[in-house]
């Protein structure tokens, strides 16, 4: 929200630097009524990339992957959303309790003890 009005105030005619920065990474896409802050394009055939609140965005594509790993994840969300990172896609994994079960762990198969050879 504090993004979408900053890039507001930005477009006034005296703009500082800081603003001369939010108008070149961002760009203002609205919806109706409504104001989405998106990755600027190159040109206008690309497809909107969106900021947005990682935590829900992460466990649905989580989901629709069945609980895949993190670079299936990564390719699936870096379609639609820019601000979304590889670390907070695994730390969501490694909180996932459906994923912590299917992690394989070594098992201890005991010591082996030499045959006794008698005569």
């Amino acid at each position: 929200m504090q993004s979408i009005n900053a890039m507001l105030e930005a477009s006034s005619s005296t703009k500082t630097p800081h603003q001369y920065y939010l108008l070149k990474k961002y760009e203002l896409l609205q919806c109706g009524d409504i104001d989405k802050l998106i990755k600027q394009r190159q040109s206008s055939e690309e497809p909107p990339l969106y900021f947005v609140t990682i935590e829900d965005t992460i466990k649905r594509a989580h989901i629709a992957t069945g609980h895949g790993g993190r670079d299936k994840m990564i390719h699936e969300l870096n379609k639609k959303y820019a601000n979304i990172t590889v670390d907070a896609i695994s730390l969501f994994k490694s909180m996932c309790m459906e994923c912590q079960r299917k992690i394989k762990r070594p098992t201890n198969k005991g010591a082996v003890a030499k045959p006794i050879i008698s005569s």
